[in-house]
């Protein structure tokens, strides 16, 4: 599946709108790995790793990651 990393899908910002969080606040990106402490997400050709914690959310073959604390 190829997933458009240069902007951000219309059903993630809406998931995202639903649970309570502003979509320009978060981290987001084509999902590469992941596991119980941290993701690898590629935005625009660039993998980057970012360390838990975190919650995930996922729509339309991307993925945001929303911090909290």
């Amino acid at each position: 599946m190829t997933t458009n990393t240069t902007t951000m899908s219309p059903a993630l910002r809406e998931e995202l709108e639903r649970l309570g969080w502003k979509p320009e606040r978060v981290t987001w990106g084509r999902r590469v790995s992941g596991s119980m402490h941290g993701v690898t997400l590629e935005r625009n050709g660039v993998e980057r790793y970012h360390a838990g914690p975190f919650v995930p959310v996922h729509a339309d073959g991307q993925t945001a990651i929303v911090r909290w604390g």
